[in-house]
């Protein structure tokens, strides 16, 4: 290799060196901006604008939108800001390069981080104009959206996986993107109309109407959690992870205990629990009788009475509404032991028909006078004669 082919090998070394420092300079200035707390969408937009000539810049960017989960709230879409984002991403070389419109093979789809960010703005763009503008969608409208959620339902199933399980187990609310493409959209809206009457509530001080619509909100945190686990277990095809099945036993162990014993105000049961499976309202007005009793004695009343009636009550619609989300639960995840207490409670039927010890029992425990056909057969026979002496 002569002198003039070695300057030129160093020369293209050289400059594969320093265009790979400029693009790890620019990407972590990017990503610096983005894990902001709240990212600033006009310094996003003006740096995808400073290298808008450099597609394999671009693309990294859109990379690191991705990643990061720059479209996740539908309420993004009301600001001017973040719509520019994606309108300078398209008029970049590598965005009219890629293009907007999602193909029939979302197998192919998936590769271009472009394709997969389109998708998911448009899954918010079309949830923010139903929820502000309703009309009937177009058919092109209804195409677009479909083969966004096509797309992302593909090239996102285990992140989708792993937010409807954390959903199910602990309550914890997903991006937008997913809450809309699984059906859980309308939910996280009536909760957030909820969240707005409290707001207002609370300026108002009025302590008791605050109650019930905390109550309204767990019941319908509670509805979700339930929806996304029986989601899970579906798309999962019967083949739960180990985890998962630990933490379902957990619940159905507590809902076991609560189903025989009630909750006797001493076990710590989990907030997550006492929504999802719908006994806020009992645990509550437990909670809160045994509050004003013991208030009562700390401020010297001690002329009151221990709520016990009301409180028991209360403990029997836990057991009540335990026993049924058991036997849902057993039924669903746990189908063999649904299948024993069936078989149990079909071999005790059987047993109290055939047994004639069973129906003596019954019947010696019935008090006197009310077995009506055995009063009639009383009065039918003759009096008994009298001896005279």
């Amino acid at each position: 290799m002569g002198l003039v082919e070695k300057l030129g090998e160093w020369m293209r070394h050289h400059r594969e060196r320093q265009e790979e420092q400029n693009m790890r300079r620019v990407t972590d200035y990017f990503g610096g901006l983005l894990k902001k707390r709240r990212a600033d969408a006009g310094a996003i937009r003006q740096s995808i604008g400073d290298y808008r000539d450099y597609p394999e810049v671009t693309r990294k960017q859109a990379e690191l939108l991705l990643e990061h989960k720059f479209f996740r709230y539908v309420h993004q879409m009301g600001y001017p800001e973040w719509r520019a984002v994606m309108g300078t991403l398209e008029d970049t070389r590598y965005g009219m390069r890629e293009g907007t419109g999602i193909p029939r093979n979302v197998r192919e789809a998936a590769e271009s981080p472009m394709l997969r960010l389109a998708a998911q703005y448009k899954v918010l763009e079309h949830e923010y104009t139903r929820r502000n503008a309703p009309q009937p969608p177009t058919p092109g409208a209804q195409a677009e959206r479909d083969a966004a959620h096509r797309l992302l339902n593909y090239c996102m199933r285990e992140s989708d996986l792993d937010a409807l399980k954390r959903l199910a187990l602990k309550g914890d609310k997903p991006d937008d993107s997913v809450a809309i493409r699984h059906g859980l959209a309308e939910g996280y809206r009536k909760i957030w109309e909820l969240s707005r009457e409290w707001n207002e509530e609370q300026r108002g001080d009025n302590h008791d109407i605050m109650e019930q619509i905390e109550l309204r909100m767990a019941e319908e945190k509670g509805r979700l959690m339930r929806q996304a686990a029986a989601l899970y277990e579906k798309k999962t095809g019967g083949r739960l992870p180990g985890d998962y099945l630990e933490a379902v036993r957990n619940e159905r162990a507590l809902l076991h205990g609560l189903a025989r014993h009630g909750w006797d105000g001493q076990k710590k049961v989990p907030q997550e629990m006492v929504d999802k499976y719908g006994l806020t309202g009992d645990f509550s007005e437990i909670a809160r009788l045994r509050w004003d009793y013991h208030l009562s004695e700390d401020n010297g009343d001690l002329s009151r009475d221990y709520p016990k009636a009301a409180i028991d009550l209360h403990n029997r619609g836990i057991r009540e509404r335990a026993a049924r989300e058991l036997e849902k639960l057993e039924a669903r995840v746990f189908p063999e032991r649904a299948a024993s207490r069936e078989r149990k409670a079909a071999h005790l039927r059987t047993d109290n028909r055939a047994s004639p010890t069973a129906s003596v029992r019954r019947e010696q425990k019935e008090p006197p006078g009310n077995n009506r056909q055995a009063g009639e057969t009383e009065r039918q026979k003759p009096p008994r004669a009298r001896i005279r002496m």
